[in-house]
């Protein structure tokens, strides 16, 4: 602490320690007092010249949680006895981080926890379509980096019950919303090109964009597919959400 002179004396007070990672989680958070009595006399490591009284506070490791980075910010803030708040900010200080499997395994379990499940089956020509869940679902912008966002997912099961290879095309997908319609991402995970018959392929859509107070009936068409006339078959789910 120092002085209006700029001299470091012992203070006492109360202070908040917060280190967040990258997109801003707290992945560790304590608060404590201090008293002018527990200041030590402090000397540089390298050079062994004292530079006065200090505080020293240490945080264990393992105590910090996993964050999506392997670099966060520490912020401290100190109230001290007169009253008055001081603040600072540490921006590069090491902190755990999730592997890409734990980081995907995350919001995995978060969305799993809010998805509304289905099971409606849809069979139209070479397809059997199953709405397995949906709903929305917030992760990093490309699997495990960027900014957090939430899109509105859909998980599928597609399986062709023809006798021949087939495609099912989810990029013809879309989501309504009375008025509104919201289009296919490239985020989404499912291949369903070239389906050999009896294969099954799973994974979910993306929609992008999708307001949060999204609520009541919505349409969603995860797909299409042609008959031997090729004539184009649509797949329709109604749900509530």
């Amino acid at each position: 602490m120092e002085d209006s002179n700029g001299n470091i004396i012992p203070g006492e007070g109360k202070a908040n320690l917060q280190i967040k990672d990258s997109i801003g989680k707290v992945v560790y958070a304590q608060d404590f007092d201090f008293e002018a009595s527990e200041f030590v006399n402090y000397e540089f490591k390298l050079t062994g010249k004292g530079i006065g009284k200090a505080y020293e506070w240490r945080v264990n490791k393992s105590d910090v949680e996993k964050g999506v980075s392997e670099i966060g910010t520490a912020d401290i803030t100190l109230t001290v006895a007169s009253g008055k708040v001081l603040k600072s900010t540490a921006d590069y200080v090491t902190i755990p981080k999730y592997s890409e499997e734990e980081l995907i395994a995350v919001y995995e379990t978060e969305y799993n926890k809010t998805a509304i499940v289905s099971g409606e089956v849809i069979k139209k020509g070479n397809f059997e379509v199953t709405l397995v869940k949906y709903g929305y679902y917030t992760h990093l912008e490309f699997d495990t980096i960027g900014d957090e966002v939430t899109d509105f997912r859909v998980d599928l099961i597609v399986k062709n019950i023809s006798s021949k290879k087939d495609s099912f095309s989810v990029f013809e997908a879309a989501l309504l919303s009375g008025s509104n319609q919201y289009k296919y991402s490239f985020n989404s995970k499912i291949d369903t090109a070239d389906i050999f018959a009896g294969v099954i392929k799973e994974g979910y859509i993306i929609f992008e964009d999708v307001p949060d107070t999204l609520s009541g009936t919505i349409k969603i068409i995860p797909g299409t597919a042609y008959d031997s006339s090729y004539n184009q078959i649509n797949y329709e789910f109604e749900v509530e959400n």
